[in-house]
């Protein structure tokens, strides 16, 4: 009537869970002479060790991590098996591209050339670059259509053909106002909210001034154009904007300036004229 040591065995998959000296001759019911191996979950015979599942909540097949289970499937909000990263785990997605695309056309009113049919090379006249297609970079923001909240905000580089294209590399998807800032130009805003996700979005201010909140922008050679001359960028084209203008002017400054209202690269004369018929209109941003 000696003792053996037998391993515990509920399930009676030949993984144990521990193992025990008992006085029997065989092992009793819910034990095995044997084991395969520990068991993490010895009440189900499909369970033995813990499996990696990736987390995936909204289901699309792209994870955000991985975590150890002692299951046979993978619970709620996991996956078995995964496509790759997903850079937005609460927005389902096919294709999961982590990144969201606004591909705008706009024009600048004191950058476009009218003979040229077409806005100047104002970094490449301004001694940045070389470039003949670059216009100058421009700020995009994503505003959420019920609060107007800043949401997403990245710079954009602007071509004379008035093409710049937004990416969002925290995959923004909803509905939003695409905002668009420039140094010397008026804010302006989408007249309505527009939808931007995973397909990328395509939106022309040029065509019509319905195109802008408020219908605020200004018609020149058969395009619209963002107003020019909000020099210190307070959303007014006003008196205020004078005073730098007036003085980069009488210094005869030339380069990278904001007062360079035409971007010939020169500070004079020529700038005032969009400055002053605009603070003449009492031109302002206008959005929600």
């Amino acid at each position: 009537h000696s003792t053996s040591l037998y391993y515990v065995d509920a399930d009676a998959d030949g993984y144990d869970n521990g193992r025990e000296l008992l006085c029997a001759a065989s092992a009793p019911t819910g034990y095995s002479a044997t084991t395969g191996g520990s068991d993490c979950n010895d009440n189900d015979v499909n369970v033995h060790f813990e499996a990696t599942y990736y987390v995936d909540v909204d289901g699309d097949g792209f994870d955000a991590g991985s975590a150890s289970f002692c299951l046979a499937t993978a619970p709620s909000g996991y996956s078995a098996t995964t496509s790759g990263t997903d850079c937005n785990d609460l927005v389902y997605s096919a294709t999961n591209t982590c990144s969201s695309i606004v591909n705008l056309k706009l024009n600048i009113q004191g950058y476009y050339d009218a003979d040229a049919h077409a806005m100047r090379a104002v970094m490449s006249n301004q001694g940045v670059g070389s470039s003949m297609t670059d216009v100058d970079d421009i700020t995009v923001e994503l505003r959420d259509s019920s609060t107007s909240a800043l949401v997403a905000s990245v710079t954009a580089r602007l071509h004379t053909d008035g093409t710049a294209t937004a990416t969002f590399g925290t995959a923004p998807s909803g509905s939003f106002y695409i905002a668009v800032k420039h140094r010397n130009a008026l804010e302006t805003w989408s007249a309505t909210a527009q939808t931007v996700g995973s397909t990328p979005l395509t939106y022309d201010f040029t065509t019509s001034a319905a195109k802008a909140y408020g219908s605020n922008m200004v018609l020149i050679d058969g395009v619209y154009a963002i107003y020019s001359g909000d020099i210190n960028q307070d959303g007014f084209i006003e008196g205020l904007d004078y005073d730098q203008l007036l003085l980069d002017s009488d210094n005869l400054e030339e380069g990278f300036k904001t007062t360079d209202l035409n971007g010939d690269g020169f500070v004079e004369g020529l700038d005032y004229d969009f400055l002053l018929l605009n603070s003449d209109n009492l031109i302002e941003s206008n959005h929600p």
